[in-house]
């Protein structure tokens, strides 16, 4: 069951214009070039639609007050931000009571998170831990866990976890992290907070807390526009969206709209976060409604030889990131980015099984393709109930 709620969460909202007060530039250009990824020209879109993060962001800054451990937290990862906002989110308890809590109460809460990925590490921990040389970073492999794609993938909170599914030694969080499908740069940074789970929660709390002020302060001088953008927003998740909350997190879900990432649809098994102009690109794309105007981009995509090497290899079966990215000799976080314009297309479904996040091909946006190109080029256009209709 999914409640919606149309305002924005606090805590994720805080977090994130954190990240584009260090990252705004970059974000900017990612989003821009994802968007000409999908035939979309991106700058127009940008403009027309996304132009209001510019005055969010640059009112923020202006109560933002700096702290030390911002680069930890903050920097350049994605992926890492991503993952303790969610952890923050899982357990709102680290933020309300983190001046109480011990390490082993913090960590618990991280071996909860990731009850799924410690269990299917636990086999390599014991091995590492015969080995007569201890693991050193050279030992750290290349990941083996699912993308998180447009939503960080999060089990049901786990009881208390047994003694092979805990990160009490060295050797399980390097087990733990080998397993995990993020680039080098994230999975070091994740070792970090593992090894120090107390001070670095109390070190990204205190950053959320002393900015608190500055997102009221934001969302003050921002009031009328935001009260606007959350009107209009999308008043349901996407349909590969209510997909991933029924294999993932079938429980009660509550929904709420973010305006920090106006285009991301997120997911853990608490809540869920739509962007407020999520369906300003999906109308955008629908009122393409002309075959000759949905063709390219879709031609494009498959024009892509990565892409198209990734759905020949899904007919044969469905696959999980490491799996593709290794049998087409791509890094893991290339992959990501593949899967993740396939998915926003609905050239792959999602499927979870063992733990894992598999892709499949969806037969259904091929058969459209055929389609228009038989409306296009053979002036035959039958009827159906397509996904871009």
């Amino acid at each position: 069951m999914m409640e919606y709620k149309r305002e924005l969460h606090p805590l994720l909202e805080t977090l994130g214009l954190i990240y584009l007060v260090k990252n705004f530039s970059s974000v900017r250009a990612e989003c821009v070039q994802s968007l000409k990824e999908m035939e979309i020209d991106g700058e127009a879109f940008y403009k027309k639609n996304l132009s209001y993060l510019e005055k969010y962001v640059n009112e923020f800054e202006k109560k933002y007050v700096p702290d030390p451990e911002e680069d930890f937290f903050f920097g350049n990862s994605l992926e890492f931000f991503i993952t303790v906002s969610a952890i923050l989110i899982e357990y709102p308890e680290l933020e309300t009571d983190i001046d109480t809590l011990t390490e082993d109460e913090v960590l618990g809460r991280i071996e909860s998170f990731f009850a799924e990925e410690i269990s299917q590490a636990a086999g390599r921990a014991d091995f590492m831990e015969k080995r007569e040389t201890a693991a050193g970073p050279d030992a750290v492999e290349k990941p083996e866990a699912a993308a998180r794609l447009n939503a960080v993938e999060k089990p049901e909170v786990a009881a208390e976890p047994d003694a092979a599914d805990k990160l009490d030694t060295m050797e399980r969080r390097f087990a733990l992290i080998q397993s995990m499908d993020y680039p080098e740069e994230t999975k070091w940074k994740l070792l970090t907070f593992m090894n120090h789970p107390l001070e670095k929660c109390r070190a990204l709390v205190g950053i959320l807390r002393k900015n608190r002020p500055a997102f009221e302060y934001t969302l003050e001088r921002n009031r009328e526009c935001l009260e606007t953008l959350l009107s209009e927003a999308p008043r349901e998740l996407s349909s590969v969206m209510k997909n991933l909350v029924e294999e993932l997190a079938p429980g009660e879900i509550t929904v709420y709209q973010t305006a920090v990432f106006p285009l991301m649809e997120w997911l853990n098994s608490k809540a869920a976060f739509q962007g407020i102009m999520t369906d300003k690109l999906y109308l955008y794309k629908k009122n393409l409604s002309d075959a000759r105007e949905i063709l390219p981009g879709m031609l494009k995509i498959l024009g892509d030889k990565s892409k198209f090497e990734i759905l020949c290899s899904l007919k044969e079966r469905g696959k999980y990131n490491l799996e593709i990215a290794e049998e087409l000799r791509f890094t893991p976080a290339t992959a990501s980015h593949h899967m993740g314009i396939l998915l926003s297309n609905h050239f792959v479904t999602v499927e979870k099984k063992d733990g894992k996040v598999y892709y499949r091909l969806n037969s259904e946006t091929i058969a459209e393709v055929i389609r228009y190109m038989e409306g296009v080029f053979l002036n035959y256009m039958p009827p159906h109930d397509g996904l871009t209709s």
